[in-house]
């Protein structure tokens, strides 16, 4: 009798939670058919005086429908969007489940104050773009960017640099078109970093292709820490630098010599080439692979003499018909 009441018990519960799933959805559709017509025309410049009514129970479906609609837009069209959210208070609301939510209204209140660019809610975004969980955090730093990029930058490089778990792809999204506040901020809180620190973080911009002032990059090439001479070779891509970069072809450490061929490939002049005809015949295999890349994307160097080239050695015979072959079938 007690293992059919729990079943009778489980089998009702379950009931009930499909009967509350199926109200909600009609709910959801209800708020949906009332409400689209109303945004899509605010997005044309077309805003009712009176709005229709919106209970609190079906702010979140709102919200998630407004977040849908702003990711499709720019411009006038965001504004006007952003206009009917103020109306219906979507920022009082947002600052509240930012600060009381559960995981995913957090979520979504960061995505609305990013959006609407609620200065108002600096401080508590701040707080979220430093937390330990890592799609949250970035979405905090996405709106922070949104609301004031440069104060962002100011507030939040040195945590950028030492930040691993942050995907590359979304974080240069977020960066793009905000390099001239970024780059600055970075190069000073690269000086403020633990040495130990120092490669990945330059690693880190070389993947976000931001760059460093001249003289910083020229202290990170002299560094003394081959890890951090080598990451600092990926961000050389100024002819400036191009001496430098011929200095450490002859770096005693090969991950150094390899970023070096790596970075004079795009700066090379005629007078390198003998420069990396030498490293074909390199100890290591990677540094005598990336020469010959180097020297078969040089404009100025015909075929015949890349054959002609490696005549003389057998290590970089084998490496530049490697190279040759590559390029035939691209």
């Amino acid at each position: 009798m007690g293992a059919l009441s729990l079943t009778m018990l489980i089998a009702l519960q379950i009931i009930l939670m499909r009967i509350g799933m199926r109200r909600r959805q009609a709910r959801n559709h209800a708020m949906t058919q009332a409400w689209r017509p109303v945004l899509n025309g605010a997005m044309m410049g077309i805003v009712p005086a009176t709005l229709p009514p919106l209970a609190p129970r079906d702010m979140m479906p709102f919200l998630a429908l407004w977040l849908h609609l702003q990711q499709s837009v720019r411009g006038d069209a965001s504004e006007q969007l952003n206009a009917i959210a103020y109306r219906l208070q979507c920022d009082l609301l947002a600052r509240r489940l930012l600060n009381q939510g559960n995981r995913t209204q957090r979520v979504v209140a960061t995505l609305v104050l990013g959006h609407i660019r609620d200065r108002t809610a600096w401080s508590d975004l701040i707080r979220e773009a430093r937390q330990l969980d890592s799609a949250a955090s970035i979405l905090a730093l996405w709106a922070l960017v949104q609301i004031d990029a440069a104060e962002t930058a100011h507030a939040l490089a040195a945590s950028l640099l030492l930040r691993t778990d942050w995907p590359l792809a979304q974080l240069a999204t977020i960066l793009q078109e905000e390099r001239d506040a970024w780059e600055p901020a970075l190069a000073e809180a690269i000086g403020t970093l633990d040495p130990v620190r120092l490669p990945d973080a330059l690693r880190l911009l070389g993947a976000l292709r931001l760059s460093l002032p001249p003289v910083l990059l020229n202290q990170m090439l002299a560094h003394a820490d081959p890890d951090v001479v080598a990451a600092a070779l990926r961000l050389a891509t100024s002819p400036d630098s191009a001496d430098q970069v011929r200095a450490h072809l002859t770096h005693a450490n090969w991950q150094v010599r390899v970023q070096a061929v790596r970075a004079l490939g795009p700066l090379g002049q005629r007078d390198d080439v003998v420069r990396l005809k030498a490293l074909l015949a390199d100890p290591h295999w990677w540094v005598r692979y990336r020469a010959a890349q180097a020297l078969a994307g040089l404009p100025f160097v015909p075929r015949d003499e890349l054959e002609a080239l490696a005549a003389s050695d057998r290590f970089a015979a084998d490496i530049m018909r490697q190279v040759l072959a590559e390029q035939e079938t691209l």
